[in-house]
């Protein structure tokens, strides 16, 4: 067989793939029960961007209705389809200074990866990694409570939670009060979660975490820190120190660097007056070395902070993933999730429960998914459900055979 031959076999093929997996999701498209989830409000001005090939093939697109929509993603069936966070008075207008945006919603997209990190119990599978999807939730319903919440102010009315399809979760404020924020604004609100200028030590007292008190000969000093009835990260900060000293075992405190074996057993001895004397703002204790609270400081500020998708907040014309749509590189739905304590992506943003496929795999494969177990060999025929063919299919980790 001569190389042309060869192209014009792995074009054939690759269409059967993408032939195959475009008619799975234009059958989630035509379904009642699926269309009812993708509501789009003011959809009569947005723009719309979708893709086959990549995430957005063509963009400045509009639909008069959310019906519209629906015949579009049935008859097209795009592997890819987003919004605009803004809302136009000509939406389909180009270039983008003709549409005459009005306002823009909010978004926060977190989307980190845990790649690079100790797995402990399990390795990366990059497929589709349950541990990065757990970190993942737990990040989002992190940031949620202690910053959308509890630092932005928002109520639970106002938030809509999906999760992207893939790797993370788009958190959308629904709430009219921010759609005229500036891009710095949204910019600062994404700084503020991650971080970025809280310092764990100042001593001027201005930012900083701890404050160092001098005496009057300059060369000692008391260190104050936040207390009861403080907000924002000094509270988050507090709240993160006490938990830790309450569960803190002799390792803990080594590697927060209390390692004199006599300074431990006083440490652990005297717990509960540590913990009073730092909730009234006092963060020392007789002796222990000064530099274990500001370690602490440290190591809360790491745990607590979430780093979002800045680009995605503060660009006022971005497009984002339609909720309750099929990702284009998982079969997974970006589904709306109500509460996201509960919320196992590989169960419940299953989008096919058809019949089931033949695939032969191009390689060894070996994940859970819908509680279910796979193991599949190299290089063999195999029966699989829709969604575990769907999601192989798009990865090239296997090619459709035919449906049983």
């Amino acid at each position: 067989m001569d190389e042309n031959e060869k192209t014009g076999e792995s074009k054939s093929n690759n269409q059967n793939q993408l032939k195959f997996v475009q008619s799975v999701l234009s059958k989630y498209y035509s379904l009642d029960k699926n269309r009812k989830r993708i509501f789009i409000p003011n959809i009569e001005n947005r723009e719309f961007g979708a893709g086959i090939e990549k995430k957005i093939d063509f963009r400045h697109r509009s639909f008069s209705s959310n019906f519209e929509f629906y015949e579009f993603l049935t008859r097209t069936a795009p592997l890819y389809v987003s919004y605009s966070t803004a809302i136009y008075r000509f939406p389909s207008a180009n270039p983008m200074e003709k549409k005459e945006r009005l306002a823009t919603n909010l978004v926060f997209d977190l989307d980190n990866t845990y790649e690079s990190e100790n797995h402990l119990e399990e390795t990366h599978n990059d497929i589709i990694c349950q541990y990065c999807l757990k970190r993942a939730t737990e990040d989002a319903n992190r940031f949620v409570k202690e910053f959308v919440l509890d630092d932005f102010g928002f109520s639970r009315q106002d938030i809509n939670i999906n999760f992207s399809g893939s790797k993370g979760y788009h958190i959308h404020i629904r709430n009219e009060s921010v759609s005229q924020l500036s891009s710095d604004s949204r910019k600062q609100l994404c700084d503020y979660a991650a971080g970025f200028q809280i310092r764990p030590f100042d001593e001027t007292g201005n930012g900083g975490i701890l404050i160092k008190n001098y005496q009057s000969n300059k060369r000692s000093y008391t260190v104050n820190g936040p207390k009861e009835g403080d907000f924002g990260w000094k509270k988050k900060v507090l709240s993160w120190t006490i938990d830790f000293i309450e569960k803190s075992q002799d390792k803990d405190l080594k590697e927060m660097g209390i390692t004199r074996p006599i300074k431990i057993k006083q440490f652990m001895e005297k717990k509960g007056e540590i913990i009073k004397a730092i909730k009234n703002g006092l963060w020392e204790y007789l002796d222990i070395d000064k530099n274990f609270f500001e370690n602490c400081v440290q190591r809360a500020i790491s745990n607590i902070r979430v780093e979002t998708d800045k680009p995605v907040s503060f660009d006022l014309a971005r497009l984002i993933r339609v909720p309750n749509s099929i990702h284009g590189t998982t079969g997974l739905v970006a589904i709306e999730v109500q509460d996201l304590e509960k919320f196992e992506p590989l169960k419940d943003a299953i989008a096919f429960e058809g019949k089931g496929c033949r695939i032969y795999t191009l390689e060894s494969i070996k994940l859970k998914m819908n509680e279910r177990e796979f193991v599949l060999e190299k290089f063999k025929e195999e029966s699989v459900p829709d969604y575990l063919a769907v999601l192989l299919v798009l990865k090239g980790k296997a090619r459709i055979l035919d449906e049983v």
